[in-house]
């Protein structure tokens, strides 16, 4: 779980195995598949430094993952949550390209748990 800033004001993210559920039920898409498209945003040049490949980039598929991580986030509180649109019109102002990064890692830590701690500590052979 997350919290960004957006305007002075704070919104919690989540991604658990509730979030690919809304995803699919909010936009008829699978949530891995859209994530699968930002693997392709940085690119390393022939001198070794990074560029952005904004080909590969989406901001509606970012907008898309942030509602749905907000969603996931304030899912069982009781409150009725907006449509995509009236959240974007009322909630989503401030987006910046660090936000959209942060979107991106809290996307990909909260649904690949697994992936992120096997990184940081590898099985030891027994």
């Amino acid at each position: 779980m997350r919290t960004i800033q957006l305007n002075e004001k704070e919104m919690g993210l989540k991604a658990t195995a509730l979030s690919p559920h809304l995803y699919k039920k909010d936009f008829k898409r699978d949530i891995m598949a859209d994530i699968a498209k930002f693997i392709e945003v940085e690119k390393t040049k022939e001198d070794g430094s990074k560029d952005i490949n904004f080909e590969a980039f989406d901001t509606v598929v970012i907008l898309q993952l942030a509602y749905i991580m907000n969603k996931t986030y304030k899912f069982g509180s009781g409150s009725e949550f907006p449509t995509f649109e009236k959240w974007l019109q009322e909630d989503a102002d401030g987006f910046d390209l660090e936000v959209m990064g942060t979107i991106v890692e809290e996307a990909i830590d909260g649904l690949f748990p697994r992936a992120k701690s096997r990184n940081k500590h590898p099985a030891t052979k027994q």
